[in-house]
């Protein structure tokens, strides 16, 4: 963990506590954890999920189309970064929300140019992209590969709510086991669930790691010292 240029992938858990949309003091928190990382030294973006507000695949009877769906999805991944941001602006004032032009929200975010972005993290500032890829029928978890590519970051980090990879879950099987180090072909061909297939395989394509850790963690990545899990390219 001595990268200094870092993606953070953060599930719906870090945002909320499964009865309510926000969970307030666990965002403030979180917020706080990724100042501490920011303020390390290391150059810092941030992608959001948004399964705490709601989720196609809980949804997909509900005679919504599919395109208008994902679109909907990608908008409440945009309310996610900014509120995240509301709270980190409290501790750091460096900081963009960046998503794509038709999702802009004056003066809430700014336009994404992976360009432009580069170049506020060399400068310190925590870049949230919000918006997924902006394209339906494709998720969160690839979106945060794909930023990850364009802005050169050299690791992703994957925030969940359990402590690594398993062979399954540990909060349903108590005989499930945890991997310390293991291969992004290896989670791909066990099914692993460390991501959709389509952004496991982008990360293989592009030799980009991913270190799977669970939320309590995040702030240990400030000095290369968090637990969890290295899938590697190779």
């Amino acid at each position: 963990m001595k990268a200094n240029r870092i993606l953070i992938k953060l599930s719906w858990e870090a945002l909320s506590d499964g009865t309510s949309m926000f969970a307030y003091d666990k965002i403030a928190t979180l917020a706080k954890h990724l100042f501490t990382v920011a303020q390390s030294g290391k150059q810092l973006a941030v992608v959001c999920g948004a399964w705490n507000i709601r989720r196609y695949r809980d949804t997909k009877d509900a005679g919504i189309d599919r395109v208008k769906s994902d679109h909907l999805g990608m908008m409440w991944t945009v309310m996610n970064a900014v509120m995240l941001n509301e709270k980190y602006i409290q501790a750091w004032w460096k900081w963009i929300v960046a998503c794509a032009k038709w999702m802009h929200i004056s003066p809430l975010t700014t336009h994404y140019n992976a360009l432009t972005a580069r170049h506020k993290m060399i400068q310190w500032t925590v870049v949230f992209c919000a918006g997924g890829t902006w394209n339906p029928y494709s998720t969160t978890d690839l979106g945060a590969v794909l930023r990850a590519l364009e802005l050169q970051c050299e690791i992703l980090i994957k925030v969940t709510k359990v402590d690594g990879v398993y062979d399954k879950d540990p909060h349903l099987y108590s005989d499930a086991k945890r991997f310390d180090a293991l291969t992004l072909a290896q989670a791909d061909e066990l099914n692993l669930h460390i991501m959709d297939h389509s952004a496991i395989g982008m990360a293989r394509e592009n030799k980009l790691a991913i270190f799977v850790c669970h939320i309590d963690q995040l702030a240990a990545l400030a000095n290369g010292t968090a637990k969890g899990t290295m899938v590697t390219p190779e």
